[in-house]
Order: C-alpha cells, then sequence, then structure tokens
C-alpha cells in the first residue's frame, strides 16, 4: 500500500496551515499526493526513499535523510492543495457546511484562489529541488538514474528542464518538464520528417528551429489537454491575461486562443525549417551554370599598342 512520509504532522512543511491540523484529516489525501510525486520520480525511486526513513542505509545515510527532506517539503503543499475542498467544507450527520461565527467567516474565493495556486506553486519549486537532488547524487539514488522518467528523457532532443527554460520560461517547473516527456516525444517524432533523422551533422541553426518548435507545440497541447494545476505557472499567466480582455461566452475559448498563439509560433519555426531545406535542395538538384574564364595567353610574336 502507498505510503506518505510525514509522521505525526505536516506542520513543518508547510507553512500555510494551522498547526492544529490533525495528520489524521488529511491521511488519505497525502496519499493521493504520493501518486502524483510517483509520476515525476518513478515509484521505485518514492518506495525507496519512505524505506528509508524506518531503515536508515547503513551507507549515504545524509543523503537518504536530505532527499526525504525534499520530498516531503514537495508533496505537503501538494497535499494540502488536494484537501483544499475540504478545509472549506464541514460534512456531518446534519450535512455539509461551512465555517461562519463572530471571529472567523470563509474567505473571499479571490483569496482561496491564490492561495490554492500559491500551493501550486511551492510544489512546483520544492519539486525541482527534489528532483535537482536526484540528479547531483544520481550515483547513490540508483533507483532514479534508471527510472522510466529519467531514461525517456535522456531519450528526447531537449534532455531537461533547464534547457526547456531556455526556450520557454516555465519557472523551472520540474515536474511538468518530466509529466509531459510522452507528448515531447510523439511530437519530436511528428517533426523529424522536417530535417530527416537527428544527428551529429544537423546544424546547430536548425536543431534550435525545432527545439523551439517542440517547447511551444508541448505548451500549445498541455494546455488544452491537461488540467489546469499541471501547467506552469507562466502559461496560466498568459491565460489569466487573455481571459482579462474576454468577456461572457468568449472566455470559454480562452485556453483554446492561448494554445493556438504557442501553436503559431511553433509552425513559424518549423517553416523556417522547411525553407531553408527547400533552398538548399533546390541548389542541389539545379546547380547554378559556372562561368569559366579561359586566361589568355601571350607570347613574344604578339604585337602590343600602348594607348597613352
Amino acid at each position: 500500500m502507498v505510503k506518505h512520509p510525514f509522521g505525526s504532522s505536516i506542520k513543518k512543511y508547510i507553512s500555510a496551515i494551522d498547526a492544529a491540523l490533525d495528520i489524521e484529516n488529511i491521511d488519505s489525501t497525502a496519499l493521493l499526493a504520493a501518486n502524483d510525486v510517483k509520476e515525476i520520480i518513478s515509484t521505485a525511486m518514492y518506495d525507496a526513499i519512505i524505506d528509508a526513513k524506518t531503515n536508515t542505509p547503513s551507507t549515504n545515510s545524509e543523503e537518504w535523510a536530505e532527499v526525504l527532506e525534499r520530498l516531503c517539503y514537495a508533496m505537503a503543499p501538494l497535499t494540502l492543495y488536494h484537501h483544499f475542498i475540504w478545509l472549506q467544507l464541514r460534512v456531518s450527520n446534519s450535512g455539509i457546511t461551512t465555517m461562519k461565527g463572530q471571529n472567523e467567516t470563509t474567505a473571499f474565493k479571490y483569496q482561496t484562489d491564490e492561495g490554492k495556486e500559491s500551493l501550486l506553486n511551492f510544489y512546483a519549486a520544492w519539486t525541482k529541488e527534489l528532483i535537482d537532488y536526484l540528479e547531483e547524487k544520481k550515483s547513490i539514488f540508483t533507483q532514479w538514474n534508471s527510472c522510466t522518467q529519467r531514461t525517456e528523457t535522456q531519450a528526447l532532443l531537449i534532455k531537461d528542464y533547464r534547457e526547456f527554460d531556455k526556450i520557454y520560461n516555465g519557472e523551472g517547473n520540474a515536474a511538468f518538464f518530466y509529466r509531459s516527456r510522452s507528448i515531447q516525444k510523439e511530437i519530436q517524432d511528428e517533426l523529424v520528417p522536417h530535417i530527416g533523422a537527428i544527428a551529429e551533422t544537423t546544424p546547430a541553426a536548425t536543431l534550435t528551429k525545432l527545439k523551439r518548435a517542440l517547447v511551444y507545440l508541448t505548451l500549445s497541447r498541455c494546455i488544452v489537454e491537461w488540467d489546469y494545476m499541471y501547467i506552469p505557472a507562466p502559461v496560466k499567466r498568459a491565460i489569466n491575461n487573455e481571459m482579462s480582455l474576454k468577456s461572457g461566452s468568449e472566455v470559454q475559448n480562452v485556453k483554446e486562443r492561448v494554445s493556438a498563439k504557442f501553436k503559431n509560433i511553433a509552425e513559424s519555426s518549423i517553416n523556417t525549417i522547411d525553407l531553408k531545406n527547400n533552398a538548399d535542395k533546390q541548389e542541389a538538384d539545379n546547380p547554378d551554370d559556372d562561368i569559366v574564364i579561359t586566361p589568355v595567353l601571350a607570347s613574344a610574336t604578339d604585337k602590343h599598342v600602348l594607348m597613352m
């Protein structure tokens, strides 16, 4: 059965909650968050960290303790995010109610929305820290070094979230990068016909354009296909900005509009690749006629006239 890394309290790892919140109240939600994290770092790596908590390894104990801390800091905000609705509602035999009294009342929607988004940002930041540490110590964390999540990204054209961020700054959202690996692979396979098999001889300029297309097509698809919580914060801001410019029924199409903008950027890069390839092919098939200049050979009997 799935286990979570928290002991009797989760408070140490997330400052956004009241210390009186009992871990028993969110125990099942923590297991839900665990499944999300396992998708990023693999079940084998997650289980190894949980096992190391109770069975301290005889070697590299400090590294295992450190990776456990980072896992807890990543999972705590995600747990609270999943549990958010139940922190607002009270479920009892008499029905579903919400808190309201002299000293406390239910928060406004804009406050709860900001709170939930902040939790996702904490989750993204700490997952990046967790991934960075696993990568730094991959010789110790062999479960990470050999897991599908890592080996599949090593086969991609863009191999880590830092390279992804150089093209579109996702603010270090390593969780998004690893979660999107299957979509990246699918898009990469679709783009190969534009340049042929990628090889060491592929021009650097072509690879740059191809990576740009890959990034923006990945974002374009994830915007419309994924749950909103998995989208990087900068993309959400782009969606929210677009939404502020619309009204009424137009709001329903905002995600599609932003997705289309990203797709257009990708297609622009692909078009430049195709144009360059077509020009190169045309030049190879129809080379310009060489202009041959025959040198004039002079002899001792030639007459020369010097014009003054």
